[in-house]
């Protein structure tokens, strides 16, 4: 539950996608060599990156269900920390 980036410019109507495509962390993330490390965790609505982790919507084997369960738990987290944030 630690920020490192927070936006407050966009009005609530804009997708969480688009702020992020926008924000300097997704520019330094995108960047090589990139200076920063880490995932960035997002749900399905989100665009494809390798820094990016999103869902698996066609779950094919228990890895991918496992998968779906630790990211959905994971961003529970972020959810919560959004949450306490606003």
């Amino acid at each position: 539950m630690k920020i490192i980036n927070c936006i407050a410019k966009w009005p609530g109507s804009v997708h969480d996608a688009r702020i992020l495509r926008e924000s300097s962390v997704f520019r330094s993330f995108e960047s090589n060599p990139k200076p920063l490390s880490g995932f960035i965790l997002g749900d399905s609505g989100y665009m494809l990156r390798d820094l990016l982790l999103t869902p698996i919507l066609n779950v094919r084997s228990q890895k991918d269900d496992n998968y779906n369960a630790a990211l959905c738990k994971t961003r529970c987290t972020v959810e919560r920390c959004i949450g306490i944030l606003k």
